[in-house]
């Protein structure tokens, strides 16, 4: 696809109240493995510079991979995604998408379902609650290590999985070990275009709070409506050695000098009272220590005990999944995943209740709405 006078001017103008010169530069060679002097003319002040640029690539018809790298890189800025569904460039902002990117009213037919969903909104949610998400590597006493996935509840405060740490739970002295890996990012052929940034836990009194798994989560439980034990949540809530959730996100984040390089933020969306008997979930992991996936599941929640403890689906998710959120359509949190059906032929994924832990930690001292 090619862009024409006004929407030539109109990419330029958002381009340059987003980025830096050095943070554009930045951006292009990372995710895009060109650079900026090959593009854009030396001569000249950056609006020059950002003008020539658009040219460069509106002669390859490679408008489409730009906006997919501006929007990756600020995903808070609405018009970049704006633009994108404008000029019908949508899908091919994410890996496996087909090559050649669909309409918008294409788009919709993915989630086409009960409730409608607004796109633009719902990317953009993706992109939001997903740079929350990080990868846990957690090495126990013999040098094993064990994988799993977490996510940001508070501008220091990670949760993920009793058994993704328990090491480090019953030794503290392993929790130097863990590894948090933010931003992890393939392309759609699976090549590394952003290897992550790695975070570990707090040296003092990382291990915050935590509830151990049930017996019936290790070794599963046909029946879902049972007494699962309300002291059993497998969860674990840890502190991390920086405020991650304060700092900016994205490529070269830390050292951007943009003023619209965002925070990346962490998850405040909790659902008060879900429905669980029936609806649709979005799991964001990262399963089998591969870069983040999303699993989206309309009409694939199966239901709920009486108490409302463990939370059903029908959606994919591998070995490196536990720890990971799960949202309903509208990203609020409503349960965090922690194992599925131990048969081979598995008819069912499972996670404990958001409003469970949330309950639970307060009682603890640790509130997470809006912590």
């Amino acid at each position: 696809m090619k862009i024409k006078g006004a929407q030539h001017k109109k990419l330029k103008e958002a381009i340059l109240d987003s980025f830096s010169p050095p943070d554009l530069a930045t951006s292009l060679l990372e995710r895009l493995d060109i650079k900026m002097a090959v593009v854009a003319p030396q001569q000249g002040n950056f609006e020059n510079q950002v003008s020539g640029m658009i040219d460069w690539f509106n002669q390859r018809s490679w408008i489409p991979r730009l906006l997919s790298a501006l929007t990756a890189e600020r995903s808070d800025e609405d018009s970049f995604s704006q633009m994108s569904f404008e000029w019908g460039l949508g899908a091919g902002f994410y890996a496996g998408a087909p090559a050649n990117p669909l309409s918008r009213s294409m788009l919709e037919k993915l989630v086409n379902e009960e409730p409608m969903v607004d796109i633009r909104v719902f990317l953009k949610n993706l992109a939001d609650a997903g740079r929350c998400v990080c990868r846990i590597k957690a090495t126990d006493a013999k040098g094993v290590s064990n994988y799993g996935t977490g996510f940001l509840v508070g501008e220091d405060l990670l949760l993920t999985n009793y058994h993704v740490l328990e090491a480090a739970i019953l030794d503290e002295t392993l929790a130097g070990q863990v590894v948090c890996k933010f931003d992890y990012e393939v392309d759609d052929a699976g090549k590394t275009i952003n290897p992550g940034v790695d975070h570990g836990l707090a040296e003092h009194a990382p291990i915050l709070a935590s509830s151990p798994p049930s017996e019936l989560d290790k070794w599963g439980s046909q029946q879902l409506d049972v007494e699962w034990p309300s002291g059993c949540l497998d969860y674990a809530l840890v502190r991390l050695a920086e405020k991650v959730g304060s700092l900016r996100y994205g490529i070269n984040g830390a050292n951007s000098t943009s003023e619209k390089a965002a925070a990346r933020g962490w998850i405040t969306r909790i659902a008060a009272d879900p429905a669980l008997d029936k609806g649709n979930i979005i799991v964001i992991q990262h399963p089998d220590k591969q870069p983040m996936k999303v699993a989206i599941g309309f009409n694939r929640i199966i239901g709920s005990d009486a108490h409302k403890r463990r939370l059903r689906y029908s959606v994919n998710t591998m070995e490196g999944s536990s720890g990971s959120p799960c949202f309903d359509e509208g990203f609020n949190w409503i349960a965090l995943h922690n194992t599925g059906d131990p048969n081979y032929y598995a008819k069912y994924n499972q996670g404990v209740v958001a409003g469970r832990i949330v309950e639970d930690l307060a009682k603890k001292g640790y509130s997470l709405t809006g912590t």
